[in-house]
């Protein structure tokens, strides 16, 4: 039996979560791991998945297809189903966001959310969680506080409640980032494989959120709040909103060299988490002002370069910031460029060779590219593949930089 549109979205959305707990619709699945519930939120879409609504309405295209494909499958016509999701994104007006907690991290079950928290909705927000939720009272406890503050007028990033959301709303959000980052940095928490989508979203509601909160309360940033933040709008993509978190430590009073390392943290940090081409972007926004300040700065500049050689941008962008190298320190540069592991390209490379034909390309031996292979000192690339030791590939474009860096620079042997 065909099932007919639904009056109810609160009821239409549970059948999508039940979608979700069997793994079949990705944007709404649930990540497994032992965990507890920390709290929940009313947030704005994320930009991914404001993209993602837009383009099924415009076209029925895109990740929020499988919507259409599993209801179709339930027994819908492919009209049918795609009517039935299209009047759920519709009428979607934000998300509702259910954090897990846990040694290994920060995790998310987020749900579409219709303006309202009605006890219908509660009910299916609360099964989303799954059979074997163990915290299905407190999270209906926190849905229930959560719908007095939003009848009371409160408003985004205000709207939290649960165990972890204590009573201070910027003392809340600041505690995500820095569990946030403790999982990236521990990795227990990853950018690749299928969740990164709601990592990447979480880190993009917190950085809006620490921003938000700050800007209405009036108060600054300190340097350990900015530098977490800034983490978050890099991890979510957003180098400009990075670049404004430390913008106001940049003063004339300002450590110049804790500043300086701090951003080399930050750096380190991206190419750590395959994310380099943000941290570029804003370090080339950052470097000028801090040199305007404080004077050449070598270190923010071969942490630049460690980052755009991460990111296998073109030849001539990495001969120049190369050149910037040099210009700054060249005896530095030399050893740094030659004889320190700063070529790990951290991107899918479009192509790779192997050692005998990237010996060829550089005209040297192949005892000259495995012992440089090994030292972290020409271009590479490792995959990783589950249950075996990583593939260690050397990437053509990525190689053929490095030679022009070498030989602009007189620096092969």
């Amino acid at each position: 039996m065909n099932p007919s549109a639904p009056d109810d979205m609160s009821a239409f959305a549970g059948e999508i979560q039940k979608m979700a707990q069997s793994g079949s619709f990705n944007p709404f699945s649930l990540i497994a791991g032992e965990t507890r519930f920390h709290s929940v939120f009313l947030a704005p879409f994320s930009p991914t998945l404001r993209e993602h609504l837009a383009r099924f309405l415009a076209d029925g295209t895109g990740p929020l297809e499988d919507v259409a494909k599993s209801l179709q499958s339930q027994g819908a016509s492919a009209v049918e189903a795609q009517a039935q999701a299209r009047q759920m994104f519709s009428a979607a007006q934000g998300m509702l966001v259910v954090v897990m907690a846990g040694d290994h991290g920060l995790s998310t079950i987020p749900q579409l959310n219709f303006g309202h928290l009605e006890d219908g909705y509660c009910d299916h927000a609360v099964q989303a969680c799954g059979a074997n939720f163990p915290a299905g009272p407190e999270l209906r406890a926190a849905l229930t506080e959560l719908k007095a503050k939003a009848m009371g007028n409160t408003g985004w990033p205000n709207l939290i409640a649960g165990p972890g959301a204590g009573s201070k709303v910027d003392t809340f959000w600041l505690g995500l980032a820095a569990m946030l980052v403790e999982g990236l940095d521990e990795g227990f928490t990853s950018l690749n494989g299928a969740g990164f989508e709601r990592v990447r979203d979480l880190a993009h509601w917190i950085g809006a959120a620490i921003r938000d909160s700050s800007r209405d309360s009036g108060k600054k940033l300190d340097e350990d709040a900015a530098v977490l933040t800034a983490r978050c709008h890099l991890v979510a993509g957003e180098a400009e909103a990075a670049a404004g978190c430390l913008d106001h430590l940049l003063t004339e009073d300002a450590d110049a060299d804790g500043l300086a390392e701090l951003v080399v943290h930050l750096s380190d940090a991206a190419i750590r988490q395959g994310i380099p081409v943000p941290a570029a972007a804003w370090l080339d926004t950052f470097i000028p002002k801090f040199e305007q300040l404080f004077g050449t700065c070598y270190e923010l500049r071969i942490a630049r370069f460690k980052l755009l050689a991460a990111a296998a941008v073109p030849t001539e962008r990495l001969l120049d910031a190369a050149n910037q190298l040099f210009a700054a320190n060249k005896k530095s540069a030399r050893q740094d460029l030659t004889r320190e592991p700063i070529w790990r390209v951290v991107v899918a490379p479009d192509a790779n060779l192997e050692t005998a034909a990237a010996a060829e390309l550089i005209g040297k031996p192949a005892t000259f590219v495995a012992k440089r292979l090994e030292q972290g000192t020409i271009p590479f690339h490792r995959q990783v593949v589950a249950g075996q030791p990583d593939h260690v590939r050397i990437p053509e474009a990525a190689l053929k930089s490095w030679l022009a860096v070498m030989q602009a620079h007189k620096l092969l042997d």
